[in-house]
């Protein structure tokens, strides 16, 4: 009876559990933990230099792409330089026409662009930008020079004056003179 095992009420009892029993089953227990703690990290390493190669793959693959720069890197950079170019020449040239609205400049500009010309050479040369212009500084000097109504009654009367009696249109008077 001694490695036996005996079952009562449905359970299972080890009678003779010695302190080499026990020991021994640690023992096991532990191998088995150290085996399978040594299989995970041999996998592990292999995941690794698997992903550590891939990476070199890519530095190298991307710095043989950074010795033939593709052209949308060499264009983004010009990009911005032409805008800051543009945007410069316009404000030059707005104040050396400080007569020129902000729409006329922009118009003259894209003309310009349009006829491959310089924008002072436009403004210059080009018989319709030069009608053009006049005309609307003639439309500026006369909207200038119309007055706006702002003489009108505050208070309009609830009828007509000529139908008013005596005493509402002296109501009336002092109610638009108290204003």
């Amino acid at each position: 009876m001694s490695d036996e095992k005996v079952v009562v009420d449905d359970q299972i009892i080890d009678e003779d559990k010695t302190k080499e029993n026990e020991s021994q089953e640690g023992d096991d227990k532990d191998l088995k933990s150290a085996l399978a703690q040594k299989e995970h990290f041999r996998t592990k390493v292999e995941m690794l230099e698997k992903e550590k190669e891939e990476l070199l793959a890519q530095v190298e693959k991307a710095e043989t792409k950074e010795e033939t720069p593709t052209p949308t890197q060499t264009e983004q950079p010009n990009k911005d330089v032409d805008s800051l170019k543009d945007r410069l020449a316009r404000i030059e040239f707005s104040q050396e026409n400080p007569h020129l609205d902000a729409g006329d400049i922009e118009d003259i500009f894209q003309l310009a662009e349009l006829n491959r010309m310089a924008p002072k050479e436009i403004l210059e040369k080009n018989e319709m930008v030069k009608n053009h212009l006049e005309k609307k500084a003639g439309e500026r000097k006369v909207a200038d020079a119309t007055p706006e109504n702002n003489r009108s009654v505050g208070i309009t009367p609830e009828k007509p004056i000529s139908e008013m009696t005596r005493d509402e249109h002296k109501e009336f008077a002092e109610k638009v003179m108290g204003q």
